[in-house]
């Protein structure tokens, strides 16, 4: 056996001579612990203590303060589209170029029309005949001079004649190709003459007003955003615009964890365009604050963040009967270079600045501003 060893068990003997060696009982051992917890409790703040302590204490009033959150953004298009032809054909005509503003509706290129038209007025024809011998064949069995038979096929060629007529108009109409909603047209793929299939691109068209500024921010960032009053995007250079809050996405970007929220700029003037980064700066409403030095704040029993201020009237050396210290938890908001800016407090309190570490909650103060 080591030395050490031998030291231990000779220590541990020694130890339990002198604990019989006191008598001490199981019951007894508990009383006299309990006795001092429960002054410990006493001298922790547990209880009231009987000294009052000398403290030194501010008024604060709150403060309407206002927040900004700073994010950087991109912008791109409200709405794009490639425009293609539904039906193959020939480019007979096109009305637009890269850069043209058009309306929606507006008419940006056809195609031949070949032998459609003639088409179109022969089946326009059929219709008309095969409707007059359906109504024919009505009235003749009215009469009782043709059947049920003879009635039925006459209205399903007028009906087969108006569907191949419905046809006809589709075709007539895929011919052109309309802007469906106003915007600018950023490229052109098409010339007269030029031969596309089925679903053939004719343009690329854009609605660059309002423009875009996508932003992502955390979901604590996101959950602040009723309180914004204020948005401005600045794309250097002295191009600023404001902005306004128009969508906010529900679901998490995976690979970053944040959530996208778009903005909606004026581009009348289309100086801005897809893909420029600019800075968002979004101001918060005010709200009642109150700036301390941070080394007023304390930490109270759970860690929850708080001060010691004030309570009770009276003031200058003497009053410690009248006045009272008291925890007041509080949120930290922001900080700078002067201090910190809270919520939580009363418009105005009286915060302990002095001795505030020492004190426990309901101790008897004096002292003096």
């Amino acid at each position: 056996m080591s030395k050490v060893s031998i030291g231990v068990a000779f220590f541990v003997v020694i130890m339990a001579v002198v604990w019989f060696g006191l008598g001490l009982r199981d019951d007894e051992f508990d009383e006299a612990k309990a006795a001092q917890i429960e002054e410990n409790k006493k001298s922790l703040g547990g209880g009231e203590r009987d000294s009052v302590f000398s403290v030194k204490w501010e008024d604060v009033v709150s403060e309407l303060h206002r927040e900004s959150l700073s994010f950087t953004g991109r912008t791109r298009a409200t709405r794009r589209t490639e425009l293609k032809v539904e039906q193959a054909g020939k480019v007979k005509k096109v009305y637009f170029d890269v850069w043209d503003e058009v309306d929606r509706g507006d008419l940006l290129a056809e195609l031949e029309e070949k032998d459609l038209p003639s088409r179109l007025r022969r089946a326009e024809t059929d219709v008309r005949v095969k409707k007059g011998e359906y109504e024919a064949e009505q009235r003749l069995l009215e009469k009782g001079v043709s059947g049920e038979i003879k009635v039925l096929r006459a209205e399903l060629a007028f009906r087969s004649a108006e569907e191949a007529l419905a046809l006809l108009r589709v075709k007539e109409k895929n011919l052109r190709v309309k802007a469906p909603f106003s915007g600018t047209v950023t490229r052109r793929y098409v010339e007269e003459g030029t031969v596309l299939g089925n679903s053939g691109n004719v343009a690329r068209l854009l609605k660059l007003s309002p423009l875009v500024v996508d932003i992502y921010l955390t979901d604590e960032e996101r959950r602040r955003l009723d309180l914004v009053e204020e948005v401005e995007v600045d794309f250097g250079e002295g191009l600023v615009r404001s902005g306004r809050i128009e969508e906010k996405a529900t679901e998490v970007e995976e690979g970053t964890r944040t959530y996208r929220v778009s903005l909606a700029v004026d581009n009348k003037d289309g100086e801005l365009v897809e893909g420029m980064k600019g800075r968002v700066v979004m101001k918060m409403k005010g709200v009642p604050m109150h700036r301390l030095e941070s080394s007023w704040l304390l930490l109270g029993v759970e860690d929850e963040l708080g001060v010691m201020v004030v309570e009770g009237e009276g003031e200058g050396e003497g009053d410690g009967e009248g006045l009272r210290a008291k925890f007041v938890q509080v949120e930290l908001l922001s900080d700078d270079q002067d201090g910190v800016w809270v919520s939580g407090l009363e418009d105005k309190v009286r915060v302990v600045t002095l001795g505030n570490y020492y004190l426990q909650d309901g101790d008897r103060i004096s002292g003096e501003v």
